[in-house]
């Protein structure tokens, strides 16, 4: 399971990377356009808004990779150690059931809304298009999940996130590098 968490997880990092260079270059070339009183097409304001939501929401299956989501632990801290492990359980379980939820109200929002058949204003492409990151989304939330809940599940030791990994090389080696 965690091969195929890898393989997602670096699939994302080329599609955020693709998604920054593009939505940098338009609103690079759309402020130095509108400085210069250069004509730049009408569209790249719209391509930059619909970008920056799929950078925001697909970062978030990440970040649940990476275990960088805002956490509060102050209660399992003070708990034994069985009961950090059935409580980290139930919250991955539920994360997994919040990426499962959004990906099905996601995919019937697209089917619906190509039903409709609308176009966004500008880009004039169909807007369940736009709207398919939710599902996606969703998909990558339960994906990057599965390696924490998955010890679990089959009695191994906690997966610890790559940034866990990170911390503890650091403390290691006596500070940063």
């Amino acid at each position: 399971m965690k091969k195929i968490s890898d393989l997602f997880l670096e699939l994302e990092k080329y599609l955020y990377f693709l998604a920054m260079a593009v939505l940098l270059f338009f609103v690079f070339m759309a402020t130095v356009c509108r400085y210069c009183h250069l004509p730049w097409p009408y569209w790249s304001e719209e391509l930059s808004r619909v970008l920056m939501v799929w950078l925001a929401l697909l970062g978030g299956g990440s970040l649940v990779r990476t275990g960088e989501h805002f956490t509060v632990d102050a209660v399992l801290s003070y708990m034994p150690r069985r009961g950090q492990q059935i409580m980290l359980l139930a919250v991955w379980l539920i994360v997994e059931l919040f990426g499962a939820v959004i990906t099905y109200f996601g995919i019937v929002n697209c089917i619906k809304v190509s039903g409709m058949g609308q176009l966004s204003p500008a880009l004039q492409i169909p807007m369940w298009m736009l709207y398919a990151v939710v599902p996606l989304t969703g998909i990558s939330i339960c994906i990057q999940s599965i390696p924490y809940y998955f010890p679990f599940v089959t009695g191994k030791r906690r997966y610890e996130s790559e940034t866990d990994t990170e911390k503890e090389k650091m403390q290691e080696g006596g500070g940063e590098t």
